[in-house]
């Protein structure tokens, strides 16, 4: 049970009245009457009144002007995620199987209910899924939450748990700035914010169990749904229920067509009807894509249709492919050749582009045609089941069907190849642009990429930026492997550095692959020209997430070989840059003496470049390790020279950093009004940027300051705000703090 120490609080007439803060329930008037006992097992209740603190029960003895309240912790307005795609329209009825996922969750079991659906590609495990969960929204009245894990894709990445906890956090109120990087305390997070609630969980395309578990929500008011073509035996051990999907009987294809195309038009031929769903083979997906191809023909007989099937299969038969596959590979070729030509070239080009996730621009660049011609041919691929739009201007195709797409072109293709690399260009260019407005002052890498910026996209602030990113990062990650692999190292570079800021601002753990493809990247890049400075960038920002993660060994021997290529190529900035993330290091080590000696370097050169922010920034640096020092006057003299260079240059967010660090070093010297006043100002400016995570430090701070100038009602609502930012974050070591200090405050 959390407590709150009371404070005084003062009425209308002006009169101290005691106020007890409970958080435990709905507020309390002191005029409500109380059951016998009810104050057992509150814990500690403080009032603050002429005698002082109390213990225990509490009976005001004498006139109390005004009225008694009991306030409870202030609750964090959480949203209620609703995340679940659409049902299938249409839908055999596997009543067993939804039957079978209905026992699961009623069972009443003490563990959280876990089904697994299991079976081919295409069987229909995800309709199956989705069908079960929309029919019993009503048992989830807290939310449902849906990840595809893409276990199974050809063409991309699966997405791991770390991404998948990201999701449901930010789904569940938790914003990017307040998610923990490690995927532990990602999992503790999501798990406290669920406890106890009624929450579905589905986890489609599943392929590890390590990853499902850690998805699993620790309450049995939860329920937990998952797809895979795997049986996930380890699962098991949880409890699982394994429900395996067979392909459908003749009835139930014949019964999903129907919904499809209705009753009559099978009625009228039936032989052909029962022709076409032979070569289905009762896989649900191709059934659709059947079903697609008679409702976008209806002049065409079903005879027609079957005898075209009947041929692609005969050519078809030479593969040595299963019977499911073959099927499904026949359905798809004869679905393919039914496409207009230009409907046929998008289908092949979205099957060699990077990723599986693609957003209307960048199939705009990868046609070449206009935005309502290519709306016009997506539509046509929506109508033969062959693409789903999953979002607004979002497009997705099923695994299988997307394996069938990247066959039909040779990667060799010099068409298809001039259509990736605009797309791969223009991804480039609107990455570059975007951390342009994250990092106005970072001086770029020069390195050419070839193609032109088509100016689709207009990222104007570092807020369209950060949502820009947000929504192609998977993209540009797939874009990055990519370019790897088909000879384009400089965007592949490129990439790494674009994604930089956005990685910084938002605790993304991906910066230490980013970065390790681009030091691939250099090494491509230097067969055929000198990359020095591009290795020193690389060995650099490899030194930073070494040293984010903790490996200090392996840091340093990146950022020396940084320093040795930066001085080699006569880069300042790169010299700067490395002996401000050297700086880093000996501190991390201990060493801080050396810390200050290569900073002291690196504002000399900052000095001899006109490096202005950078050196604002360095001199940041040397304030907070002077005032870890004791080194007061010191630190102040740093700062505000920092402070005003930040100033002088227009630079917000440099600005709201040293007028944090002047707080703290004002606090340490004891001059609280001087410190109280910096925060503030820090604190004003910090929602500009969204920097939530140093907003919880800096209020704590303040609160801190504000108490030792005895302006107790004030420090305690700082320190309830920084409470709800400190736990929101999962950062327990400053909540458990910040909870202390409100504990003991009178």
């Amino acid at each position: 049970m959390s407590r709150k120490p009371v404070t005084p609080a003062r009425t209308a007439a002006g009169s101290r009245t005691p106020v007890v803060e409970w958080g435990d329930g709905a507020p309390r008037r002191w005029e409500e009457p109380m059951a016998e006992g009810e104050f057992q097992g509150r814990g500690e209740v403080r009032v603050n009144d002429i005698s002082g603190s109390h213990t225990g029960p509490v009976i005001q003895i004498g006139s109390v002007t005004g009225a008694l309240h009991l306030h409870p912790t202030p609750a964090v307005d959480r949203p209620t995620p609703r995340q679940l795609p659409a049902p299938p329209g249409c839908f055999v009825n596997r009543r067993a199987e939804l039957a079978e996922l209905t026992a699961v969750v009623d069972g009443g079991a003490p563990a959280v209910p876990l089904s697994v659906v299991t079976g081919s590609g295409g069987i229909g495990k995800t309709s199956l899924a989705l069908r079960w969960a929309h029919q019993h929204l009503d048992r989830f009245p807290d939310g449902q939450l849906y990840v595809d894990m893409r276990g199974f894709a050809s063409f991309e990445q699966p997405v791991p748990a770390t991404r998948a906890l990201r999701g449901f956090l930010g789904a569940l109120g938790v914003g990017e700035d307040n998610q923990p990087a490690d995927v532990e305390a990602q999992a503790a997070t999501y798990r406290s914010l669920v406890a106890g609630k009624r929450v579905l969980v589905v986890v489609d395309n599943a392929k590890d169990c390590a990853d499902v578990l850690r998805l699993l929500p620790g309450s049995a008011s939860c329920a937990v749904l998952v797809t895979s073509r795997l049986p996930l035996g380890e699962l098991i051990s949880k409890g699982a229920r394994i429900v395996d999907l067979d392909v459908l009987t003749g009835a139930q294809a014949r019964q999903l067509l129907t919904e499809h195309v209705g009753a009559e038009r099978l009625a009228a031929e039936p032989d052909a009807a029962a022709e076409l769903l032979g070569y289905c083979a009762g896989l649900p997906l191709a059934v659709g894509i059947v079903a697609a191809r008679v409702v976008t023909q209806p002049g065409q007989s079903l005879a027609g249709l079957a005898e075209e099937l009947r041929e692609e299969s005969e050519r078809l038969d030479g593969l040595d492919v299963g019977d499911t596959g073959m099927s499904l590979r026949a359905v798809l070729s004869w679905s393919y050749q039914s496409l207009a030509p230009q409907v046929a070239a998008l289908f092949r080009l979205l099957g060699a582009a990077p990723g599986n996730d693609i957003g209307l621009d960048s199939v705009v660049v990868l046609t070449g045609h206009s935005r309502a011609k290519t709306r016009s041919l997506l539509r046509a691929l929506e109508a033969a089941h062959l693409v789903r739009q999953h979002a607004p201007g979002r497009y997705r195709m099923h695994d299988l069907v997307r394996l069938y797409a990247g066959g039909l072109t040779s990667t060799d293709d010099p068409e298809t190849t001039t259509a990736v690399h605009r797309l791969v260009h223009f991804l480039v260019h609107t990455a570059h642009d975007g951390a342009r407005k994250l990092a106005p002052y970072r001086p770029p890498v020069e390195i050419p990429v070839g193609g032109a910026d088509p100016g689709l996209v207009v990222l104007a602030t570092a807020r369209d930026a950060i949502t820009w990113f947000a929504v192609e990062h998977q993209g540009l990650l797939d874009t990055q492997q990519y370019a790897l692999r088909r000879g384009l190292p400089e965007a592949a570079w490129q990439i790494a550095w674009s994604l930089v800021g956005f990685h910084h601002r938002q605790g993304r753990p991906d910066g230490q692959a980013s970065w390790r493809a681009a030091l691939a990247a250099a090494e491509l890049i230097g067969r055929h020209r000198d990359v020095d400075a591009v290795l020193a960038v690389t060995h650099r920002h490899l030194g930073y997430v070494e040293l984010a993660r903790g490996d200090h060994a392996t840091a340093v021997v990146h950022l020396a070989q940084a320093a040795e290529l930066a001085e080699r190529v006569g880069s300042l900035p790169s010299q700067v840059a490395t002996l401000r993330a050297m700086a880093g290091a000996h501190d991390q080590a201990g060493d801080r003496a050396a810390a200050i000696s290569s900073l002291r370097r690196a504002r000399e050169l900052c000095q001899t470049a006109g490096l202005r922010v950078w050196e604002a920034e360095v001199l940041g640096q040397l304030g907070l390790y002077h005032a870890d020092a004791g080194e007061y006057d010191a630190a102040a003299r740093y700062l505000e020279y920092g402070l005003a260079l930040h100033r002088e240059i227009g630079n917000t967010e440099g600005v709201a950093y040293a007028l944090s660090d002047l707080g703290s070093v004002a606090a340490r010297q004891g001059r609280h009004e001087d410190a109280v006043e910096h925060y503030r100002r820090c604190l004003e400016l910090l929602p500009e940027f969204g920097n939530v995570f140093h907003e919880a430090v800096v209020l704590d701070k303040l609160a801190e300051s504000l108490h030792t100038l005895g302006s107790i009602t004030e420090a305690a609502a700082c320190w309830r705000r920084a409470l709800d930012l400190a736990t929101g974050q999962n950062r327990p070591e400053l909540a458990e703090r910040i909870s202390r200090r409100l504990q003991a405050c009178p």
